[in-house]
């Protein structure tokens, strides 16, 4: 019994340091494509199609609220984070054509009377009304952060339907924002999987057969898992680098073991692995944790049983 706790625990461990290297795969993607920037723009766009269903281009507005030099990162990148007040008052700035954010005129007209519409009637005014609020609120209530002066401003200089309906559906829109991009992420996550394990063709079945036959392999992954799980900072560096130090998972050579890609049970093998890396990598950290916590059990029963096969052998 305490073989295959060993087993599990070596195969783990393989499968915990795969997982952070499509984890790392995972985040240089979404960086790379402003995968929560995009989600973000879809969603303030889907909210202003719920302002006004005839509004024009609400991606383009989105992109310009998301660019804007308080808002966005890096090289001009879209933000990926927009509180509602900010929103709020970036949606009248670009109305008014007043700010450092810039849209097409045409798009800020319609911008604007989309506004006028809801109660709006001078986003430039508003927003003065609103900042005048807002520092008269910080002197009469210092203790108040900036973002409850900011909404308790809004609320009192430009109360009309644009506010009751970005209000009313904002929490509701991040809500969305948050659900698409984790369904993205989980996306991009099995791909990068399918990546990873093509590129190393990692066979789970071919390593659990080396796992279970190789003892000092075995051995020396439940070491270094304990090593590692028992530090209070650990990081899952040194399991990467034991691994990859140990040759546990074999480079393939290119081309010649393109030939393998033919082989069925190989195939299943890769297959397998992929789907076991979709599960995360916090999901094979704490089952190596419990692995780990479990073993010591399984050994004293073991000693246990061996010690009474011991004392039945006849003397």
């Amino acid at each position: 019994m305490l073989k295959s706790i060993d087993l599990l625990i070596g195969l783990t461990v393989v499968m915990l340091v795969a997982s952070m290297a499509v984890t790392v795969m995972t985040g240089f993607v979404n960086h790379l494509s402003n995968l929560r920037g995009r989600s973000l723009q879809q969603g303030i766009a889907d909210l202003l199609r719920l302002i006004d269903p005839n509004l024009a281009q609400p991606e383009k507005i989105a992109e310009a609220v998301l660019t804007h030099p308080l808002i966005r990162e890096a090289e001009n990148r879209m933000g990926s984070v927009v509180h509602r007040e900010e929103l709020t008052k970036l949606l009248m700035e670009l109305a008014a054509g007043n700010g450092p954010g810039k849209i097409e005129k045409d798009l800020q007209d319609r911008l604007a009377a989309t506004l006028a519409a809801h109660g709006i009637d001078n986003p430039a005014a508003t927003l003065e009304k609103i900042r005048n609020a807002a520092l008269r609120i910080e002197i009469e209530h210092p203790e108040l952060s900036n973002m409850a002066r900011a909404n308790i401003a809004i609320l009192q200089e430009a109360e009309s339907h644009f506010v009751a309906k970005i209000d009313t559906w904002f929490d509701q829109t991040m809500d969305r924002v948050s659900q698409r991009f984790t369904i993205s992420t989980r996306t991009v996550t099995f791909l990068c999987g399918v990546v990873l394990v093509a590129l190393l063709q990692l066979d789970s079945i071919a390593l659990v057969n080396r796992i279970y036959v190789d003892d000092e392999l075995r051995d020396s992954l439940v070491s270094e898992a304990r090593s590692e799980t028992n530090q209070s900072n650990a990081s899952g560096d040194k399991l990467y680098d034991f691994v990859l130090a140990q040759g546990v998972v074999p480079l393939p050579q290119y081309p010649a073991d393109l030939a393998r890609f033919k082989d069925a049970r190989h195939l299943a093998g890769m297959a397998f692995t992929t789907l076991l890396l979709s599960l995360g990598a916090p999901f094979w950290y704490n089952a190596l944790s419990q692995l780990l916590q479990l073993r010591p059990k399984i050994a004293a029963v073991d000693d246990l049983q061996r010690k009474a096969r011991e004392s039945a052998k006849p003397g």
